[in-house]
């Protein structure tokens, strides 16, 4: 895989966050990457959700062979320590993935 850019940019437009499904609004500065692999492809993740993906070595727990870093190994990885830290398991992954960006910040 070969990066192409990989910067943090304001949105021209409501997006989607590429981990945790939530919406990137028009404004809002968020992460972006494209890379080369095969196929040309961009992605694009709240700020929180790049700081909470490195914080917790999400990138660690990929296998070069796998597909990469997706919204469902964030998901479960959020959860595992989200359930281990808060009581309350029923807000959307969107939620959670920002309330343990703070909680871990602190």
């Amino acid at each position: 895989m070969t990066t192409l850019r990989d910067e943090t940019v304001k949105a021209r437009k409501d997006y989607v966050c590429d981990l945790c499904k939530g919406k990137i609004p028009e404004g809002e500065t968020y992460r972006y990457s494209s890379h080369v692999d095969n196929i040309i492809y961009s992605f694009r993740t709240h700020l929180h959700c790049h700081a909470l993906s490195h914080k917790l070595k999400m990138y660690d727990k990929v296998n070069m062979g796998d597909n990469g870093l997706g919204s469902e190994l964030f998901e479960e990885i959020v959860y595992e320590n989200y359930i281990w830290l808060f009581s309350d398991d029923k807000l959307p992954i969107s939620e959670k993935a920002v309330k343990l960006h703070k909680k871990l910040g602190e």
